[in-house]
């Protein structure tokens, strides 16, 4: 198997314990096929990388472990959690949601019998906050015209699903360490070069980036929606890699890629980070100072990155046997037409 589809992290990984030396190893290996394997012809890249691969590795556990536990999604749960309430529009908009999304159903199509009676995901969304004019009552007094601010959830995208929490949890440890390597790809190709071998590595190395990212790898909030095909992915890495190791090796640029994933380590806490935020907001979602018998307090993380961007996450689990049935395109189109 393509090395950068190996399994890191592990269930037990947690923030409290020393990192095994495997582990050490694979997010290392991880980290320079991803840059560029060539880097491994450089004496010493090991000892340089260690350092600042524990330090990424203490970040990602300990911001993943530390996310509060999973809300329950079933219907009967909806009314009775404001969180919830906030995040859809009506249990059918949840369920909908569940029911169509891709990555849910190709985990649960790639298991065998019994399937898991919930799966547990990271939901991300946008959190938008509009100025709108509105209605308001102080006391009995209506008042027209007022300056409100309502708070919607948007863009929303579950995130490794899985019948365990732990291996969701796994799963979401290694998206992170992924996108801090992304980021330090990102910045190897930041570097200007003029020379013609030079040039075409960094064309490479696009391409690789691009196919990263199609590919979910990483733990970015821009991140495409398409599907991701490990296959034709895996493929495409490959052929990546043989163009690479056709060119000569310009020890520049590998030098370039081990500084990049020791600043981009060392930074994590910088590039990537997570935050809890308390926002109160009322029936119509309007936002409000406290909470009163018209309002609710959402207690909610936010995930940041170094860009400035942000995005609302909340492990959620969501039972199975709500899914809708799979819809028969096929037949629908055939039963429009005949």
């Amino acid at each position: 198997m393509f090395p950068l589809f190996q399994s890191i992290f592990s269930s037990s990984t947690n923030a409290t314990e020393a990192y095994p030396e495997w582990l050490v190893e694979k997010a290392m290996e991880r980290a320079v096929d991803a840059i560029d394997p060539r880097i491994r012809a450089l004496g010493g890249y090991r000892k340089k990388l260690l350092p600042s691969v524990i330090h990424a590795i203490e970040h990602v556990v300990k911001m993943v472990d530390d996310l509060p536990p999973p809300i329950e999604g079933e219907r009967e749960h909806f009314r009775k959690n404001p969180v919830l309430a906030a995040f859809f529009v009506s249990a059918n908009e949840m369920q909908n949601f569940f029911s169509n999304q891709r990555v849910l159903l190709d985990y649960l199509d790639n298991l065998s019998e019994p399937k898991p009676k919930q799966v547990v995901g990271l939901l991300m969304m946008d959190r938008i906050e509009k100025r709108v004019f509105g209605i308001d009552m102080v006391g009995e007094i209506m008042n027209r015209d007022v300056p409100q601010t309502t708070v919607s959830f948007e863009g929303h995208r579950l995130l490794d699903p899985n019948g365990q929490l732990a291996e969701t949890l796994r799963f979401l440890k290694r998206r992170a360490f992924d996108y801090l390597i992304q980021l330090a790809l990102q910045n190897v190709l930041s570097i200007r070069k003029d020379r013609d071998e030079l040039e075409r590595q960094r064309i490479l190395l696009r391409r690789k980036l691009k196919t990263l990212q199609s590919g979910s790898w990483g733990f970015d909030l821009a991140e495409s929606e398409t599907r991701s095909d490990h296959a034709s992915m895996q493929k495409e890495l490959e052929e990546i890699e043989v163009q690479l190791k056709s060119l000569p090796a310009s020890t520049e640029m590998l030098h370039a890629g081990i500084d990049a994933l020791i600043k981009i380590f060392n930074e994590a806490q910088q590039q990537l980070w997570a935050s809890p935020v308390t926002v109160i907001i009322d029936h119509m979602h309007i936002k409000r100072d406290a909470v009163s018998d018209q309002s609710r307090e959402l207690n909610l993380i936010e995930f940041h990155n170094a860009n400035g961007l942000t995005r609302t996450g909340q492990l959620i689990s969501y039972p199975v046997n709500e899914l809708l049935p799979r819809r028969d395109l096929f037949k629908e189109a055939r039963r429009y037409l005949s």
